[in-house]
């Protein structure tokens, strides 16, 4: 899936190394089950809530999809924010309450965004021209599932990126900013792998 996908950069950090940290931020998220703000708690209550606020099952797959493509690029943003703390540990905390300063502008262009590749999916994959051509790709392979009314792959896509961008905020904003040492071996493949960890815990919970 396009949230998924792995970067070609390889991560030139040992193998203990990554072993370790991606085991530490699986032991975070496993910790965080019994807290009342577990993401994956707080992803159904606000499925719930655009559940109750859809007016028939088209609807729902659109808020579904809309939601998807906005947590996605949401959660792109915080890994790029992750490997640049990372390889500049010693002004990490700084770089995050920057980060945090900027929310409201980075949500509005966010948002614009995902417009723009709502457009490209409801056209078909066709696009007039808007900034975000060149990055259409990233979510064509959603086509076909929205062209089929696939209402249950968006909600568990929903369920899973939801999941992955409010656990990633916990992680960035609660423990970084208490302990910075967790991103200090962090590679992209270890984000991509605890990406898929915590989207097969919510595929787990869904069965």
């Amino acid at each position: 899936m396009f949230f998924l996908r792995k970067n070609k950069e390889s991560a030139k950090k040992t193998k203990t190394a990554k072993q370790d940290t991606l085991e530490r931020l699986i032991k975070e998220f496993e910790e965080s089950k019994t807290s009342k703000d577990f993401s994956f708690n707080i992803a159904v209550k606000m499925f719930n809530r655009i559940e109750s606020a859809a007016k028939s099952e088209d609807e729902l797959l659109q808020f579904c999809l809309e939601d998807v493509i906005f947590s996605s690029l949401y959660a792109t943003i915080y890994e790029e924010l992750i490997i640049t703390c990372q390889a500049n540990m010693d002004v990490a905390v700084k770089l995050i309450n920057k980060f945090q300063e900027g929310s409201e502008e980075r949500e509005q262009k966010i948002a614009t965004q995902t417009q723009q590749h709502l457009a490209f999916l409801e056209r078909g994959g066709e696009c007039d021209g808007c900034s975000c051509c060149d990055h259409h790709s990233d979510v064509a392979e959603l086509l076909q599932a929205y062209l089929n009314q696939d209402t249950t792959f968006f909600i568990q896509l929903y369920m899973g990126m939801q999941t992955i961008q409010l656990t990633f905020e916990q992680i960035i904003y609660d423990i970084a900013t208490r302990d910075i040492s967790i991103f200090k071996e962090i590679t992209k493949d270890d984000i991509l792998k605890f990406r898929e960890y915590i989207y097969a815990y919510t595929e787990a919970q869904l069965r």
